[in-house]
């Protein structure tokens, strides 16, 4: 049904409240337990933001997902 859409959305806030915060507080934020494609969502959501760089880091399960202030 939705849960596409919905996690997408979902998925935007996050990355704009770990934006906002990484900025804040001038450190990374850490999102852990993302599927490859929610990783990716994020990732486009922010690449062309002059504020935070975005990378994955780790492998498999332990990949992980951080915004660093630039």
């Amino acid at each position: 049904g939705d849960y596409r859409k919905n996690r997408e959305e979902y998925l935007r806030q996050l990355a704009h409240k770990m934006k906002d915060r990484a900025v804040e507080e001038q450190r990374e934020q850490v999102i852990s337990q993302l599927k490859p494609w929610e990783r990716r969502v994020v990732h486009l959501l922010l690449q062309d933001d002059p504020d935070v760089l975005s990378e994955s880091q780790g492998e498999g399960r332990e990949r992980v997902l951080v915004i660093k202030p630039r």
